[in-house]
């Protein structure tokens, strides 16, 4: 073997030995890794077995204390026990009329667990009936009111304020301890006192609750205030504008709220700008802006509504950019048209002859003024005088008649109807029919 091969043969060798010494590394922490994950899964098992154990013990002790405070198992034997014993503190208080009616033994759970329910009627005075409801629960047994109901008694030989008291209860029945894998419990004797003291927040005697009695313990019911609705309606509306004259924001008032709170800044949230705004318990709600306003900003404004327990129901935020009205352009109404000339002139009489008829028109006003004649066809009161008449003249303006009476101012015409002067509008139809050649008669 020349000295190449023996070279070789060398590292090959060292090769080997460091694949062997990985490999072995590999196993060993591969084998520490597994050794962990067992280590901790027994350490989580051996916790979750004591957790277990810690449950039960307490579930023990909850069932020994319950079990100290129950009158038995069975059934037949708990009804024995329960009804006289609650009708025997219907009489002891000096209850009449009373009654225990037994309704039967529900499930309360999985675990065997029962409850004995009935109820209870009497007759009473309302210390009688506080001081019944205060001896049921210093019972030795597990005793639950689930609803007490009163009602005034009235009648020819009812004593004055008695009341009728009817009261939903139940006790608890243990289940068959060797059925279910529990420790035998004693029950309640009833003919001597428990042995162990029964843990109830209670007075030693009745009189101990003199000052509950005292007090005004069934006064009428009001109902809770409810929560004041969101506010709604917002003008400016969402994205909307606001003119920087104005600076006035509005909104709906919104049902059971007294005030409001107004938040208006140039950030969102906005901060709170007024409290305590109040408003129309209906309608609308306007708040005037206490600042100046910045012309082309953006502001952003939240209104809150809070009701008469200080409670609030939050607003949606919203958001207006003020902006610059223009100014309207005002035009002047054209000036009202003025009474013609001769509105104040009276009509003082009528010339009619086969040449010529005219009216004659005077001045009250200045009697010593030339009086005024105008002819047929001649201008009267802005319109042309058409035909005179004993009564008074007829005048036409806008394809209208006007009748003007003697003796009358001009402005005191009124138009020519049959209402107003048959007679006359008969006469100067015949008139118009004659000129026109028709007939001599109208119509």
């Amino acid at each position: 073997m020349n000295p190449r091969e023996k070279r070789m043969v060398i590292v090959l060798g060292a090769l080997l030995a460091l694949l062997a010494a990985w490999g072995a590394k590999t196993k060993y922490v591969g084998k520490l890794e597994s050794l962990d994950e067992e280590i901790a899964r027994l350490e989580k098992k051996q916790d979750e077995i004591l957790a277990e154990r810690k449950r039960l013990m307490r579930g023990k002790e909850a069932w020994l204390e319950a079990g100290r405070q129950t009158l038995g198992t069975d059934d037949a034997m708990v009804q024995t026990l329960f009804r006289p014993d609650i009708d025997a503190l219907v009489q002891e208080v000096g209850l009449a009329n009373g009654s225990v009616t037994l309704k039967g033994t529900p499930k309360v759970g999985k675990n065997g667990l029962r409850s004995l329910t009935c109820t209870v009627t009497a007759e009473g005075k309302l210390d009688q009936i506080l001081k019944y409801l205060f001896k049921v629960h210093q019972r030795p047994y597990i005793v639950r009111c689930r609803r007490i109901t009163l009602a005034q008694q009235t009648g020819k030989n009812v004593p004055k304020n008695t009341l009728k008291m009817t009261v939903e209860m139940d006790t608890l029945l243990l289940p068959d301890a060797k059925a279910e894998g529990l420790p035998r419990v004693q029950p309640v004797d009833l003919t001597s006192q428990p042995a162990v003291t029964i843990v109830r927040t209670k007075k030693d005697k009745f009189e101990d609750y003199e000052d509950i009695i005292e007090r005004k313990i069934f006064e009428p019911w009001t109902p809770p205030v409810p929560l004041p609705g969101k506010v709604v309606g917002h003008q400016p509306g969402p994205n909307g504008r606001l003119a920087v004259t104005a600076q006035q924001l509005r909104w709906n008032a919104a049902p059971n709220a007294k005030t409001y709170e107004v938040f208006v800044g140039e950030e969102n949230p906005p901060p709170s700008m007024s409290q305590g705004v109040s408003g129309p318990a209906s309608g609308q709600v306007t708040f005037q802006i206490p600042r100046a306003l910045t012309l082309g900003k953006t502001y952003y404004w939240r209104v809150d509504s809070i009701n008469s327990e200080g409670k609030r129901t939050e607003g949606d935020v919203l958001q207006f950019t003020v902006y610059q009205p223009e100014t309207p352009v005002v035009v002047a109404p054209p000036p009202p048209p003025q009474p013609p000339p001769d509105a104040n002139l009276v009509l003082a009489r009528i010339i009619s002859s086969p040449t010529r008829q005219q009216v004659v028109l005077e001045n009250p006003a200045n009697k010593a003024e030339e009086d005024k004649r105008v002819e047929i066809g001649d201008t009267l009161y802005g319109g042309t005088l058409i035909f005179v008449h004993p009564k008074g003249a007829v005048s036409t303006k806008d394809d209208k008649l006007y009748y003007h009476p003697l003796t009358k101012a001009l402005r005191e015409c009124v138009p020519l109807t049959e209402e107003s002067q048959p007679e006359l509008l008969y006469e100067y139809l015949k008139l118009e029919q004659r000129a026109a050649g028709i007939s001599e008669r109208p119509g």
